[in-house]
């Protein structure tokens, strides 16, 4: 007999465990034992369950303290209760704990979708269970170094070098599990946080640079996305906010001297040149956000600690480096040929053949030569994603879900 039929035989059962729809997956309503799970299995859900703080989430998350007290009184839902906690915890684990409707906007969009219910069902069928379990936490090195790192935290003595660490460590922890699972091999990964850019050929580095991102007040969101065009002397069009609060007050005679005119439709616009805005460079990749990768003729920024002075675009301190790069794959663009299109003034738009994946990170913790760096929180992120995830994590057994029939 399945699970689908072993919920059908008890669709009255209510399951106290803040999840979303458990379906059709959870035990029968007698006895300890999961029918078609052996007894070692049932044990080292509960150890995974217990272990759940090694990973960054909250002591007694996932109602595993329910459980427990459910084994001393020897109470016949068990199973259901068991099931119905690595259901949540799986889910967890993708990065589908905190609700979308408490995250702030740039934060960037939810993980992607995970149907931990059918993929458990499928492992139960196939006797997996274990392996199942095993392979719910993010496999990328990332992950991994940073969860190593905070599990050896742990197990120091208390102090607030460690109280800061551990909490840096969970946030980080939490942001990882937000993002895909098939990690492109090569990618750009700017990490907002640290104010840096790494580009990666097959995982290995070929080109680190500087940033500055979006001040406090215009946060640079983390997303993810392929860089499809890169634009030589790009035109800069203002947002309507900009304009009206820091460039049209400044009179025309500062905007004819900066390159800015004014279009049909009525918005600013700065025409491409070396002291343009958006510098010689800029580097388009779909997102809701409308933000994007670009040059700057103000280079005095990178020499300075706190580089978050952009209004949400990432500027680079080396972008023309970048599109060297990026465009050595495109026939018959070469470095000579840039520098010429450059020289000529006119916006070029240039539609890269192979888009090259790129991800905007807000990391306050990196492992670096063996050891664990931290980055300022700049944008005073990482409180409030702590106190989603432990409320998310540890809510109380107030909320029930009724079982129906397939």
């Amino acid at each position: 007999m399945t699970l689908r039929n072993l919920a059908a035989a008890c669709s009255a059962l209510l399951i106290p465990i803040l999840i979303s729809p458990i379906m059709a997956l959870l035990a029968a309503c007698g006895g300890v034992a999961v029918e078609g799970l052996p007894n070692a299995d049932v044990r080292y859900g509960l150890e995974v369950l217990d272990r759940a703080p090694q990973q960054g989430f909250p002591q007694g998350a996932f109602g595993v303290g329910a459980i427990h007290a459910a084994i001393d009184r020897n109470d016949p839902q068990v199973g259901a209760l068991l099931l119905a906690a690595v259901i949540a915890y799986a889910r967890a684990e993708h990065g589908l704990l905190i609700p979308s409707r408490s995250r702030p906007a740039a934060w960037g969009e939810t993980a992607p979708l995970y149907d931990a219910a059918a993929d458990l069902d499928a492992a139960l069928h196939a006797r997996q269970f274990r392996q199942w379990l095993d392979a719910q936490p993010p496999p990328n090195a990332l992950y991994q170094t940073l969860q190593k790192a905070y599990a050896a935290t742990l197990a120091q003595p208390p102090d607030p070098h460690a109280a800061t660490l551990t909490n840096t460590l969970r946030a980080n922890l939490e942001r990882l599990r937000w993002l895909p699972r098939d990690e492109p091999p090569t990618r750009i990964d700017v990490n907002i946080a640290a104010m840096s850019l790494i580009y990666l050929v097959d995982e290995q580095p070929q080109l680190m640079m500087r940033v500055a991102p979006g001040k406090p007040g215009d946060e640079t969101p983390v997303l993810a996305s392929r860089i499809e065009r890169i634009v030589l002397n790009p035109p800069w069009n203002v947002p309507t906010g900009i304009a009206e609060k820091e460039l049209l007050p400044k009179g025309q005679d500062y905007l004819a001297a900066h390159g800015f005119k004014t279009k049909d439709d009525g918005r600013l616009v700065q025409e491409p040149g070396p002291n343009s805005a958006l510098g010689l460079v800029k580097f388009d990749f779909p997102n809701r956000y409308e933000v994007y990768l670009h040059d700057t003729p103000s280079k005095a920024a990178f020499d300075r600690p706190g580089r978050a002075v952009s209004h949400g675009c990432v500027r680079l301190e080396h972008a023309l480096d970048l599109a060297n790069i990026l465009l050595a794959n495109e026939p018959g663009w070469s470095a000579e040929r840039i520098q010429d299109a450059i020289a000529g003034g006119q916006t070029t738009t240039i539609t890269l053949s192979r888009p090259v994946a790129v991800r905007l990170l807000y990391l306050t913790a990196t492992p670096q030569d063996g050891r664990i760096i931290l980055a300022p929180d700049v944008y005073g992120w990482d409180t409030p994603l702590l106190k989603r995830l432990d409320k998310a994590a540890l809510a109380p057994p107030g909320r029930t879900f009724s079982l129906r029939s397939p």
